[in-house]
Formats: C-alpha cells, structure tokens, sequence
C-alpha cells in the first residue's frame, strides 16, 4: 500500500483544461486523472480520532469539475440571482445550501448538455 496521502495509481497523461460558456460567463474546467489512495488516518497516526478510520484503499474513476470555487457571477448566469452576503462578482458564492448547490449542478447541466455533480469526499 501507499503511504499516507499518496496515490498509489493513476492513469498517466496530460490534464486537460476546458472552458463552458454559460450567458457570456467563464467557467474553467480541469481533468482530475482517476487513481487509488488510502483514505482515512491510521491509528499510530498522532491525535488520531476513531471517525477518521479506518483506513482503506479508495478508488476513483477521471472526473472533470471546476478550476476555481464558483464565483457570484457564475452562480447568477446560471441560476438568475445572488444570495450572497458579501458582494463581488468576483468572490465566492456563498450562503448556499447543500439543495441549492444540487440544483445549480442540475440547472448547468440542462444548459450545457453535460452531467454536472457535486464532488464525493474521496474526490
């Protein structure tokens, strides 16, 4: 097995970058190369806590998401307005929920025509 946090396999190649247009918006998007890796802290490991094990191998498959977090203006191309407290087209969206988040990934795959998602924990 590999040591902590390090991948133990991953397909080899160049990772690619893209960018989707959403209403005249940049969103870059990066290839993030499938491979296993240990997950989880191992039990010697110093300050350990018993919801961080146990250890496994994780395996993910190649998965494409966004570059950057999502920004205020990306988040109002997609979904027609802004909820955040801190102003900036520029900065974070923030004050979103977790149903808000699954629903913007739906909505930009209807307007793109690919399959958007959140990521997992182990990607």
């Amino acid at each position: 097995m590999n040591a902590p946090g390090q991948i133990a396999t991953c397909s080899r190649g160049r990772a690619t970058q893209q960018i989707e247009w959403i209403n005249g918006v940049a969103l870059e998007i990066v290839s993030v190369p499938g491979g296993t890796f240990l997950m989880g802290a191992p039990e010697t490991e110093e300050g350990h806590s018993s919801d961080e094990g146990p250890q496994h191998p994780v395996t993910i498959a190649p998965f494409e998401m966004s570059k950057y977090p999502i920004t205020q203006k990306q988040w109002e191309a997609v979904m027609g307005s802004n909820s955040s407290y801190f102003k900036g087209e520029n900065h974070p969206v923030e004050c979103v929920s977790w149903h808000e988040a699954i629903e913007f990934c739906a909505i930009l795959s209807i307007k793109t025509g690919k399959t958007y998602r959140l990521p997992t924990e182990a990607e």
